[in-house]
């Protein structure tokens, strides 16, 4: 967790821009992922305000 929050601003862009999906660590277990909003069903960017056309899937 302390790399993932030095490195957020990184972790972010490659998610928005490159499509990386990137998976936080907490005491080497999974616990949380970074992930392209094109990613996250419908329903979900429409909660988050997410359901531009920038995030929709190709």
């Amino acid at each position: 967790m302390a790399t993932a929050r030095e490195q957020l601003g990184d972790v972010v862009s490659r998610a928005a821009i490159g499509g990386q999906v990137t998976v936080i660590t907490r005491n080497g277990r999974p616990a949380a992922a970074v992930v392209p909003l094109s990613l996250l069903p419908p329903e979900i960017r429409e909660q988050i305000g997410g359901d531009d056309e920038a995030s929709s899937p190709p």
